[in-house]
């Protein structure tokens, strides 16, 4: 038995950002997740081969120093390992095991020029190509052809070079403000060491200040973002929160370069409208009344200020269309594929996975956009009662996943909220998603604020009245949470650590209005997402906890 640890950035959504009035934040921590495996992998047989066998280890070398390091101890199946006799006569083949050993027994063997070494040839087959290649050759490391004798064993390092990271990475964190964001140059992204910790020194503590990369006018509210690594461009897409704008519209996505000293926003591009090349509607990210015209439209109040939004960050305001349409409109998650030419990205209007050519300069983007409508495809799920709401995406190993929840807005009832975790094949979304993992979200959750009632999820609901959010005693502190599945990571045996984020907390603000026409009360929010960790055992998933 041993300890897996890996350390895991979860986005935890806040209602303030450096604590002035209704300024609102997305604050990215660092957790420690500690999951207990047992019988998780053998150590290598190598100590036990008679004198007849020849054997070996393939392992994940994570730091790319081609030694297997205490912590190194995750197998690689399904590696193809050929050995032939020096005389060229006898061959033997085998694969490495779910752990990664191999062995095989040889049995009596020539000799030539007075020894009877073996070669032994590694091929890393095609389900496996597509991420793993053998590391630099060190204590514990051969290359992809090694030559044994009888009785002794080889290590074959092997990693995922999108699973390399250098020692001086940063975290890139995304800030928000409330109003339109004309004008304002206060930070929308900023970025720490990964290993910082402690309390800002500007803040009063001694830890690390954030760097301002980019500003409010610029980016507006964002929240997807994927790291191309080899142009060194971060590109991060439009996401509709209640009383904060949208800079350049619910379509449009930004193109963040760090290949010089400073980081600098180097463009973007608007995807609204834009037919796709492998057919079906235009894309159509929704739209969101914010303005005076738009206040008389059918099923609207005729008061413009219940939709107009203040310039200031500092005047409230009541932004009464967003509220239905948080997680329904503009983007969700936002990943690069592993050639890091393909841009994934989730459009939550139309429901759809939706993949643009990235691999040009930034003044050529975008390039070749296709569009796979989720509800089309085969094996989509059905949802009770609700809707599918997708948000999340993820891309390791040659396997896409999507992640989406069941939203019970038809029932209105906790027990039709539904997670699903669906894997998908980058190069052909067509052919469908299989399920990795599903399961119910009626579990029982903790407090969202002491002394309130447990803070359980709620069925989606797109009105203050038919959501209605409770608060802490007497006070103005909001809560009504609904699921968003929202990140989807990996730790390095595979298993699965979910992010939820809360709907609400994305629908009401600090020291705001209620989604009610000019209610006149300022309320605050207590959102409450949740981490969940589905374990993978000897490639079965199971979700923590008996969720």
């Amino acid at each position: 038995m041993y300890h897996l640890i890996k350390s895991i950035k979860i986005d935890i959504y806040l209602d303030y950002w450096f604590i002035p009035l209704r300024i609102f934040g997305k604050l990215s921590i660092v957790f420690i997740c500690i999951c207990i495996y047992a019988n998780v992998y053998s150590q290598p047989l190598c100590s036990g081969l008679s004198n007849m066998e020849i054997g070996g280890y393939i392992f994940e070398d994570w730091n790319y120093n081609g030694s297997k390091d205490v912590n190194e101890n995750i197998g690689v199946p399904g590696v193809v390992v050929n050995i032939t006799s020096c005389d060229g006569v006898s061959t033997w083949s085998t694969v490495s095991d779910s752990d990664g050993n191999w062995t095989v027994n040889v049995g009596a063997t020539p000799f030539c020029n007075g020894a009877d070494d073996l070669r032994v040839e590694f091929i890393i087959p095609s389900n496996l190509d597509t991420w793993a290649e053998i590391t630099s050759s060190g204590s514990n490391n051969g290359t992809s052809v090694q030559f044994l004798s009888k009785g002794s064993c080889s290590y074959l390092a092997i990693s995922a070079t999108q699973d390399y990271c250098q020692d001086s990475s940063r975290v890139s964190v995304i800030c928000y403000e409330g109003g339109t964001g004309v004008g304002n140059i206060n930070p929308a992204l900023v970025s720490f060491g990964y290993n910082a910790t402690g309390l800002p020194a500007a803040y009063g503590g001694t830890g690390e200040n954030p760097v301002p990369e980019a500003q409010i006018l610029e980016l507006g509210a964002v929240a997807g973002m994927g790291y191309q690594v080899d142009k060194k461009r971060l590109f991060i897409g439009s996401f509709l929160k209640r009383f904060v704008g949208l800079i350049n519209g619910p379509g449009n996505v930004y193109i963040m370069n760090y290949s010089g000293g400073t980081p600098v926003i180097e463009g973007d591009f608007d995807l609204q409208g834009i037919n796709p090349a492998n057919g079906g509607p235009s894309l159509d990210f929704g739209i969101v009344c914010r303005d005076a015209g738009c206040a008389f439209d059918p099923g609207n109040t005729g008061i413009p200020a219940d939709y107009i939004l203040p310039e200031s960050p500092y005047d409230d305001s009541w932004d009464l269309d967003a509220f239905g349409k948080i997680g329904k409109m503009a983007m969700g998650d936002l990943e690069l594929s592993e050639d890091n030419n393909t841009l994934f990205l989730v459009n939550l209007f139309q429901n759809a996975i939706v993949t643009i050519d990235v691999s040009g300069n930034t003044s050529s983007l975008p390039g070749e956009v296709n569009q796979y409508l989720i509800g089309s495809l085969p094996g989509a799920p059905t949802c009770i009662s609700g809707s599918i709401r997708p948000f999340a995406l993820s891309i390791r190993r040659g396997v896409g996943y999507l992640g989406l929840i069941c939203d019970a807005s038809v029932s209105q009832l906790p027990s039709d909220l539904e997670a699903y975790v669906l894997s998908f094949d980058p190069e052909n979304i067509s052919a469908g998603f299989s399920t990795v993992v599903n399961f119910d979200l009626d579990y029982v959750r903790e407090f969202g604020q002491n002394p309130a009632p447990p803070i359980n999820w709620k069925a989606w609901a797109d009105t203050w009245a038919t959501l209605n959010p409770q608060t802490n005693g007497s006070d103005n502190n909001y809560m009504a949470a609904q699921p968003i599945l929202s990140d989807i990571e990996f730790s390095e045996n595979g298993s699965l650590v979910l992010g939820f984020m809360d709907r609400f907390g994305h629908q009401n603000g600090r020291a705001n209005h209620r989604a009610i026409s000019q209610d006149p009360d300022l309320v605050d929010t207590n959102s409450g997402g949740d981490i969940i960790q589905v374990c993978n055992v000897a490639g079965t998933y199971t979700v923590e906890g008996g969720v």
